[in-house]
């Protein structure tokens, strides 16, 4: 095996180690927040609300069970409360029924197509079940609608970088980077991405250089 060749494996492991398990990055600031469609003005709508709220405090807690069986008491009183749907999905996601938060947040981005945390949801949710196109489409589409959410750039950029698209997954990093920098998961994505990008032109110089005559390409890094 030549240097090079050598290098390039010890950086690929290294970027696989800097970060944390996948399911830090897909991650979404102000997913459990408590305002948006629930709110009404009549005593009958501010029952509704507690409720809602009750099954949100559940799911904050670590509650997954609990707050599926409030959370969906909620969605069947009604039937167009999109955060109810959203809260629902996460409830699922959290007892790991990935099948029931994948219907939720489709359900809730069917209802609001131009919600970001519905879109970034059903991101979160397809990633988790290993579907990376689906789930960067989910979160290029959070990136539009609430273009200015760090963690939508972020979690399209390393849905990027799973898919072996570092060009592009620099774009979103940086993006993420400027909209939040004191987040430093968001520069060590970056970091990672452009360390993906070096680390592949070495590769294609190597193989195109006698020595190393044949080399394939080296597969992406796994960090979920």
């Amino acid at each position: 095996m030549s240097k090079k060749i050598f290098l390039l494996l010890i950086t690929l492991i290294i970027c696989v180690l800097l970060h944390a398990p996948f399911s830090v990055f897909i991650k979404a600031e102000g997913d459990l927040e408590t305002t948006g469609t629930a709110e009404k003005a009549s005593v009958e709508s501010k029952e509704k609300k507690s409720a809602y709220d009750e099954g949100l405090n559940a799911l904050k807690e670590g509650q997954g069970e609990k707050a599926v069986e409030i959370l969906k008491g909620v969605v069947g009183e009604q039937p167009n409360n999109v955060d109810a749907y959203i809260g629902l999905a996460r409830a699922y996601i959290l007892v790991k029924n990935l099948d029931e938060a994948e219907k939720a947040a489709a359900k809730a981005v069917e209802l609001s197509a131009d919600n970001g945390r519905a879109q970034r949801t059903l991101g979160r949710v397809y990633a988790l079940k290993g579907d990376k196109e689906k789930a960067l489409e989910a979160f290029t589409k959070a990136c539009e609608v609430e273009p200015n959410s760090a963690w939508n750039f972020n979690n399209a950029g390393f849905m990027l970088i799973q898919l072996g698209k570092y060009n592009e997954a620099v774009e979103k990093l940086e993006k993420a980077v400027q909209l939040n920098p004191s987040e430093p998961l968001f520069q060590k994505n970056l970091d990672c991405a452009k360390s993906l990008i070096s680390a592949k032109s070495q590769e294609k110089t190597s193989t195109e250089s006698p020595e190393t005559s044949g080399t394939k390409a080296k597969e992406a890094p796994k960090t979920e």
